[in-house]
């Protein structure tokens, strides 16, 4: 129930943050062409902020630029480029900062995987995976940089190149996802899944209700794979730290957020009940089970308003008492 609610917080939460792109209300008249306008402006204002933060930064400008470093994408660069190209010399430091960082980044990771691809046998090479991760050097660089090679192996058809470098990209993004937490790993998983009906069998099992089991220090294990808040917040990171610079991330976000919400309400078999006919069928049955109950408070939750037995409303409904209880 709790990861319901929560699911349903994180599309409103995300919806929001497409509304504020573009109100409702302004859409309803524009043409896909005007609204895709609206959006990259939106997304420069993004990049104007980012540009803004940095020279109004009171950090040395360099520790500045690569705190931001992960968000900077190529747009971004291009602005400054375009900056620079003006006169404005500090685009220029900017621009110095971000490609000696981004060529650091990128000639260790060359090194890395070079030191991987000559380590031997397969497992040897996997071995060094563990190696860099352990010394937190399995970073977006080095991803990249295995990506870059792995397409490169398939236009040339190398076919043993291709399932070795294949065998270490899969290896790394997971020994990446166990760096972080479960709900952090879900999100990056769904992200990089390209089709529906692939990423809604990944939440299921993310989101079913397992049995819970005792643990050493006396709690009780989570009843499913993930923490529904920290899920949300996992995906509120990503809009807060990526949206203004990245439409089509938060679209992505979005759908992911909505595609929970459908599997959710599937694992509670409520798609096709209101509340209305929970209380009804608990009335005139005189039993109710307390998963119905859950999904009667979802299904408040759902429509807007609380369930009676949540302290938020004076009657009860129809079939219990003030305390909750069912009338025999």
């Amino acid at each position: 129930r709790e990861t319901l609610r929560i699911m349903l917080d994180a599309v409103t939460d995300i919806m929001k943050q497409l509304a504020k792109s573009i109100p409702p209300e302004l859409m309803k008249d524009m043409t896909p062409e005007e609204i895709e306008m609206i959006q990259y402006q939106k997304v420069m204002d993004g990049y104007e902020k980012m540009y803004e933060s940095i020279v109004d930064s009171d950090e040395k400008m360099e520790t500045t630029v690569l705190s931001l470093y992960d968000q900077m994408d190529r747009q971004f660069l291009d602005l400054v480029v375009q900056k620079a190209s003006s006169g404005d010399e500090t685009a220029e430091k900017i621009s110095e900062i971000v490609q000696k960082a981004m060529a650091d980044r990128m000639q260790s990771a060359a090194d890395r995987l070079r030191v991987c691809l000559t380590a031997g046998p397969p497992d040897a090479m996997v071995q060094k995976l563990y190696d860099f991760v352990q010394a937190g050097e399995l970073d977006d660089a080095f991803l990249l940089l295995l990506a870059g090679n792995l397409d490169q192996a398939k236009k040339a058809q190398n076919d043993n190149a291709v399932k070795i470098l294949t065998i270490l990209q899969r290896k790394t993004m997971e020994l990446r996802d166990q760096q972080v937490e479960p709900e952090v790993a879900l999100v990056r998983q769904l992200l990089r899944t390209e089709t529906e009906d692939a990423r809604k069998s990944i939440l299921r099992k993310a989101l079913a209700v397992k049995k819970k089991v005792m643990l050493s220090d006396g709690s009780q294990s989570s009843g499913t794979t993930v923490d529904g808040k920290k899920l949300v917040a996992a995906m509120r990171k990503l809009i807060e730290q990526f949206g203004n610079v990245d439409s089509t991330l938060v679209e992505r976000v979005s759908m992911i957020g909505t595609e929970a919400e459908d599997v959710a309400r599937e694992l509670f078999d409520i798609e096709d009940k209101d509340i209305q006919d929970i209380q009804d069928e608990a009335f005139h049955k005189r039993s109710v089970s307390v998963f119905d109950l859950e999904r009667m408070e979802i299904e408040a939750e759902i429509s807007g308003s609380n369930a009676p037995w949540t302290g938020q409303s004076d009657s009860p409904p129809p079939g219990f008492d003030k305390s909750g209880r069912m009338i025999m």
